[in-house]
């Protein structure tokens, strides 16, 4: 019985130590980009959508296996690749299956709304973001240094008679005409100082999207009274 499905399941210690447990991880880190997660940070803060992210990456992966599968099945070499096995195996077929339900499931999947979230989780992300306002403010309070109180001591007031003396006119000097390059560092020195921003910084603080028009019917995004964070006008 194992001899006549030998040419499709193609088991050694090798892959199961080492290529098993991390084909079983990756189909579980697709499966969380569609269900839990909502942004996927791919360099520093270039982010995009995590259930995209899923689709793009799982017919991706799909992709390849049908084409290895294809270089199999033709007996071809492809390049310096030349393969040992007549016919792909189960696991890659089984793998290549779940890529595309993960994929149909993810396209068909509906993005919560504002009223699915509940108010645990509302809150739990606002006692995250005050944990790392709280955070910020105790890293510049260590780095401002420590002024000491100086005790103030009332002006001692001195009467004296004061002459009127004529005062010279003076005449006003004329004023230099300022270039190019003054003007520019004086609107760079009217600048407020801010760190760089980029466009996460913009999106709602409770669904993570940015205003879109005309969709939100005319809603927009404010600051949080409480947190200085932003937020849609109607949480």
């Amino acid at each position: 019985m194992i001899n006549e499905y030998e040419d499709f399941l193609h088991f050694s210690p090798w892959i199961i130590i080492f290529s098993y447990p991390f084909l079983i991880y990756g189909l579980y880190s697709i499966f969380s980009c569609i269900k839990k997660f909502e942004v996927v940070y791919l360099y520093k803060q270039r982010s995009v959508n995590a259930r995209l992210f899923a689709i793009g990456f799982s017919l991706f992966l799909l992709i390849i296996n049908i084409f290895f599968s294809i270089i199999l099945l033709v007996e071809s070499q492809f390049i310096l690749f030349e393969s040992n096995y007549q016919y792909p195996d189960i696991i890659l077929i089984m793998v290549s299956g779940i890529l595309l339900i993960l994929s149909i499931y993810a396209g068909f999947k509906k993005e919560a709304s504002i009223s699915d979230l509940s108010p645990e989780l509302i809150a739990s992300r606002r006692s995250h973001v005050r944990q790392i306002e709280s955070d910020a403010a105790r890293v510049q309070s260590r780095s401002s240094p420590s002024t000491r109180k100086k005790r103030s001591t009332p002006p001692i007031r001195h009467s004296h008679k004061i002459q009127k003396r004529t005062k010279p006119k003076v005449k006003p000097s004329a004023k230099r005409k300022l270039s190019k390059s003054d003007i520019l560092k004086k609107i760079k020195a009217m600048k407020p100082k801010a760190g760089v921003l980029n466009i996460e910084d913009f999106k709602c603080i409770f669904c993570f999207e940015l205003p879109q028009y005309p969709q939100d019917k005319g809603r927009g995004i404010i600051l949080c009274p409480n947190c200085k964070h932003p937020a849609h006008a109607d949480e």
